[in-house]
């Protein structure tokens, strides 16, 4: 969906990236199963332009830009051209425990922090 990817340059380079996906999980809430065949593949292809939602799947901004205030440029961005497609709700998923800058974005934002990942380490 080229329509869903966004990227910030300064001199040249890329700095900065979203990928930005409807949320088809929402679309197959229905159908608990989770196959695709015989017949729900065309509710994938309906969702396609009439989700309400879609997921932030991927974002990085280089670290000496993070405190520019690229994401949160990256967010509005993303929910406003969103809105052309009907999107009224964007989540961003996968946001570490320990990511107090985009955390921090999310709520600046009016966002909503719905879970917690946390990463466990133990040598084998």
């Amino acid at each position: 969906v080229p329509e869903g990817s966004l990227a910030v340059h300064s001199g040249g380079r890329m700095v900065a990236f979203a990928l930005i996906l409807p949320d088809y999980g929402r679309a197959m809430a229905a159908d608990r199963r989770g196959r695709l065949l015989p017949l729900n593949w065309l509710r994938l292809l309906r969702a396609r332009g009439r989700s309400r939602w879609c997921r932030m799947m991927l974002a990085g901004v280089l670290p000496p830009f993070r405190r520019a205030g690229v994401l949160p440029l990256l967010l509005s961005e993303a929910l406003r051209s969103a809105a052309a497609f009907g999107v009224r709700d964007l989540e961003a998923s996968w946001i570490l425990e320990d990511n107090e800058l985009t955390k921090g974005t999310v709520r600046l934002m009016d966002g909503e922090l719905t879970k917690v990942y946390r990463m466990y380490a133990k040598p084998l």
